[in-house]
């Protein structure tokens, strides 16, 4: 049994995260590269990162960006 601490309604298709637990979600996923792939050719000016775990996360979504024609500073 889950209790709240705060008042609200958990919706379909929330989520909720276990302070402490690790998760085994990917950076880079084949959807999230399409993702970038496409807001690249929209001319983007940021990628945003979810489920950051260390800095290999962002330097492997940086290298694709760039594989990909992102020029952006960082």
């Amino acid at each position: 049994m889950v209790k709240s601490m705060s008042r609200g309604r958990i919706g379909e298709g929330k989520y909720w995260l276990l302070e402490g637990k690790e998760y085994n979600m990917e950076t880079s996923t084949e959807k999230g590269l399409r993702c970038i792939r496409f807001a690249i050719k929209m001319g983007l000016d940021i990628i945003a990162v979810s489920y950051v775990r260390d800095s290999q996360d962002i330097n492997r979504v940086k290298k694709e960006a760039e594989l990909l024609g992102f020029d952006g500073s960082y």
